[in-house]
């Protein structure tokens, strides 16, 4: 039995699914009562594993028993990949208090996890990951950045109670710094002794996300991408591109293809479409100098801001076996400019059966990000309790792996970009 108020959430309880007599499945969950008016209204939490009763063909950690341990030390908790419910605020599923209740509680059984772990003697790296930064900042940016188009100064000054402290909307990515900042205060003042070595990172920084670029617009505009006379929907590339007449596209994050012919395609394309490039290999690195030196030029229509402040070849950044399978051109946007959500998907957005303007407003709660963003704009942070060398260049995410490794005196895998940082 679970007393659940209105607008709290229920303890975890537990379900099992019999697939057959002898085989039964275990998850665990949680709701949250919204309205005990007519109409009564319940948002039931996704359906996770029960980490304590994981199916065999299913180990949710490595060792398989890893997640029972946890669980009988620590309670349940979430087993989803993405705990924190960031897509159902997106789609106005949810509102943002209930998103930050989520938030609350996965940080509080990640500090659980941690603090357990810290406690025990039976490890020589140990490694707490808190995401909750980085998923208040997609959504709540809204109510901290004035200027972006959903802002409302009413909405961003509601309050609520928020690790035990009443804010209002606008406070809660400080507020969610300021808990991240006790955690740490916390490990330092109860479990790093004399010898240990502490590292704190981040892999990006936040920018907020005021407007969005459709970039198969821009490129249709530019005259690089052309789209078949009898398009009516832009969710596929297959449905609205002119394959004959196309040098480029965009799909992913900030991403560009070369329209290539043949087999100097840097992309795998769908086997109806794989003789109709007409972009010769010899010729491509041209074609993206070309197309970055125009979207360094671009301006938003609307303000004449500069939409993008950097654009990379990826053959001039990116080495390996697989670089064959990335893109051509990497594109990094200005400050508040983002690729569209139509773009991630290789859309474009079509008015009138014609291409609409490449630069609108973002409308979705997501708010703030840092994907398809100039890196020096999001750059990260690094922390050590022990003084450490900085490279000329700065401290760069893939010299944390060599750097442990180095202090567990491991040898350094041949594969390693980047050599360990000094410390003292």
């Amino acid at each position: 039995t679970h007393n659940v108020i209105a607008g709290g959430w229920s303890d975890w309880f537990k379900i099992t699914f019999e697939l057959n007599p002898l085989l039964k499945v275990h998850a665990a969950t949680r709701c949250r009562i919204v309205s005990l008016s007519e109409p009564f209204e319940m948002y039931l939490d996704t359906v996770q594993i029960d980490p304590a009763k994981p199916p065999f063909w299913q180990p949710i950690s490595q060792p398989a028993e890893f997640s029972a341990e946890l669980a009988t030390s620590c309670g349940t908790f979430e087993t989803v990949g993405w705990a924190c419910l960031t897509h159902p605020f997106k789609d106005e599923v949810i509102d943002a208090i209930t998103f930050l209740q989520d938030i609350e509680l996965t940080t509080t059984w990640r500090e659980k996890l941690a603090y357990d772990g810290l406690a025990k003697d039976d490890w020589k790296l140990l490694v707490a990951v808190f995401a909750e930064i980085d998923r208040v900042q997609h959504m709540m940016y809204q109510y901290y950045d004035a200027q972006h188009p959903l802002y409302d100064a009413q909405k961003a000054a509601r309050k609520t109670t928020f690790y035990g402290k009443e804010i209002t909307l606008a406070e809660a990515i400080p507020a969610m710094y300021r808990k991240v900042d006790e955690i740490v205060g916390v490990v330092v003042d109860r479990y790093v002794k004399p010898g240990d070595t502490l590292m704190l990172c981040a892999d990006h920084g936040f920018q907020s996300f005021r407007r969005q670029v459709h970039v198969n617009n821009w490129l249709a505009q530019e005259g690089y991408l052309v789209m078949k006379p009898e398009a009516k929907g832009a969710s596929l590339l297959t449905y609205y591109v002119d394959w004959s007449k196309t040098k480029a596209y965009a799909i992913g994050l900030g991403t560009v293809y070369n329209n290539t012919l043949g087999a100097g395609a840097s992309e795998p394309k769908h086997e109806k479409w794989t003789d109709v490039g007409c972009v010769e290999p010899a010729d491509k690195d041209a074609l993206c100098r070309e197309i970055a030196a125009k979207f360094l030029a671009a301006t938003d229509p609307d303000s004449g801001a500069k939409i993008g402040s950097s654009a990379d070849l990826v053959s001039e950044i990116h080495t390996g076996p697989y670089a064959a399978l990335e893109a051509d051109l990497v594109l990094g946007f200005s400050a508040n400019y983002r690729v569209s959500w139509a773009t991630t998907s290789g859309g474009a957005a079509l008015r009138g059966g014609k291409f609409a303007p490449y630069c609108v407003d973002n409308d979705k709660n997501w708010s703030g990000d840092h994907v398809s963003v100039d890196p020096r704009l999001v750059r990260g942070m690094f922390f050590s309790n022990r003084k450490c060398e900085i490279p000329a260049e700065g401290v760069n995410l893939m010299h944390i792996a060599p750097t442990a490794l180095a202090q567990l005196g491991v040898a350094l895998p041949k594969e390693l970009d980047l050599t360990p940082l000094t410390l003292h």
